[in-house]
């Protein structure tokens, strides 16, 4: 998830400079969509984005003694902001995303956003 955004900037700005524009930017969710999207902003601001969620980083089933890192949870959370739409692959894990997250928010000690969850 740390250098996806950096290496879909470079295969798009190839397509471009290739003389292919995409009419639409379909990522997933292990993609850090707001850097992709600030680092893409000068050739794509007007392409409509979808996000993809596959699975999530808030809720994903952790090994026995392993610790989240919230880092990724985060990331879920901001490119889920950044995107035009949100897709889940399913009913069940988009609504254990959606109650997982007023919980990470409000973990946070100020500026929790909350509201956006």
């Amino acid at each position: 998830m740390q250098g996806s955004a950096v290496s879909l900037v470079e295969k798009t700005t190839a397509l471009i400079e290739s003389g292919v524009a995409p009419d639409l930017i379909f990522a997933t969710d292990m993609v850090n969509l707001p850097a992709f999207l600030g680092l893409t902003r000068d050739y794509l601001s007007d392409v409509p984005v979808v996000l993809f969620m596959h699975e999530n980083q808030l809720t994903y089933p952790l090994r026995e003694g392993d610790q989240r890192d919230f880092t990724y949870a985060w990331i879920n959370y901001i490119s889920c902001l950044a995107a035009d739409q949100i897709v889940f692959n399913s009913d069940f894990h988009r609504t254990e995303f959606l109650d997982a997250l007023p919980l990470f928010l409000n973990a946070f000690p100020d500026y929790r956003h909350s509201g956006n969850a």
